[in-house]
């Protein structure tokens, strides 16, 4: 059953998407949907729409109720946060179609940080691609080639000071795709950093690293910058019998 999903706040859309022309189509998959999370607004419906005029289908899994933006689009209203609801979608997927040609974990979280924001977001984060990474892998596995991609944040190497768990659950979704790149020896297991994506699409290689070289560089200075001052703190502290 579809439902209406509660997830506390709205899904945060990034600049750049992963190239639709990497999910080839063939008369192999035409029972074979891409399932696409966050798919409502921004970079998750640009996506889907990118997808389905490509002639995939696709099932769009997002909280809120629009109609299809496209005729190849099929959307499935849940909130990823709900295990009943990510069981639904699961059931959906397994009894409708053949096999499942590839996932699109977009659906994200930007919240201020508290304990309650920081368990939705690992529910959404964490929780939601392992459980549907998990549960969908035989389905994946029936196509001679499928692919599951997940959208990170450059955050997530270099932390966030005003947004803590935001990049700590994105940091642990990219370390989670390195467990089922194990995992999953026949699948193409991704992660996308949009920015580099975009940039590798448009201008090449040479940006790209270019772009990764200085968020790299940034995060070595304040990772520095960090461990002086905590020396200094250190050093600060009077001593005690």
């Amino acid at each position: 059953t579809q439902r209406p999903g509660a997830c506390n706040g709205g899904e945060f859309g990034y600049a750049g998407a992963y190239p639709s022309e990497y999910l080839k189509l063939t008369a192999h998959y035409m029972n074979s949907p891409i399932l696409v999370t966050g798919a409502s607004q921004r970079v998750g419906l640009a996506l889907a729409i990118k997808l389905a005029q490509a002639g995939h289908t696709v099932v769009s899994a997002s909280r809120s109720k629009i109609p299809p933006a496209h005729p190849n689009i099929i959307p499935f209203q849940a909130d990823l946060c709900s295990e009943r609801d990510r069981e639904a979608l699961i059931e959906y997927l397994r009894t409708r179609y053949d096999g499942l040609r590839a996932i699109v974990h977009n659906a994200s979280l930007w919240l201020d940080d508290d304990l309650d924001n920081l368990n939705t977001m690992f529910k959404l984060h964490v929780e939601a691609p392992y459980h549907l990474n998990l549960a969908l892998g035989e389905q994946l596995l029936k196509l001679d080639k499928s692919d599951i991609i997940h959208i990170c944040d450059e955050t997530s190497s270099r932390g966030s000071k005003s947004h803590i768990g935001y990049a700590a659950t994105k940091a642990a979704l990219q370390n989670m795709v390195l467990s089922f790149a194990e995992t999953f020896n026949n699948i193409a297991i991704l992660a996308s950093v949009p920015l580099a994506v975009r940039l590798l699409e448009l201008k090449g290689p040479p940006a790209t690293l270019w772009v990764l070289g200085i968020g790299l560089g940034i995060g070595a200075w304040f990772t520095v910058l960090d461990w002086f001052a905590s020396r200094r703190s250190d050093e600060a502290l009077p001593l005690r019998d």
